[in-house]
Parts: structure tokens; C-alpha cells; sequence
């Protein structure tokens, strides 16, 4: 398992995050220049977020091999 987060993810994640500001531009009440700010935003925050996420796991899944040792428990 790698430290980067899957570009897929990251798109769905940025989706999900753009959901409000996407259905103001549907509906007309957001202008595309902010729409796409708005879009840049929501993908860099949910890259972040995501890399940060997968680095605790990576961590605590370092931890815990390290504590349960070559005998394989704990």
C-alpha cells in the first residue's frame, strides 16, 4: 500500500466536497470562474486530506508490527 492517494478516489472525494457549489452552478447562482476555483479547492483538500489519512494508517500499520515482533503476536 502506497503514501499517495488514487487519483480516482481523490476525484470522488472532490465530488462529494463540490456537491453544493456544483448545484448553484446547475442551477445558474454561481458564475464558472468560481465554480472552477471552487472545484481546484475541493480536489486540494480532498488530496490532502486523503494523504494525511493514509499516512496514519501507514504509521499505526508500522507500529503494530513492529510491537507484535517477529513471532507474530502480540
Amino acid at each position: 500500500m502506497t503514501n499517495q492517494p488514487s487519483v480516482p478516489v481523490v476525484l470522488l472525494a472532490a465530488v462529494a466536497l463540490w456537491f453544493p457549489s456544483m448545484e448553484a452552478f446547475i442551477n445558474g447562482d454561481l458564475d464558472v470562474a468560481a465554480a472552477a476555483i471552487r472545484f481546484g479547492l475541493s480536489v486540494a483538500v480532498a488530496w490532502i486530506g486523503l494523504a494525511v489519512i493514509l499516512r496514519v494508517v501507514a504509521k499505526y500499520r508500522t507500529e503494530g508490527r513492529r510491537r507484535a515482533g517477529p513471532g507474530g503476536s502480540g
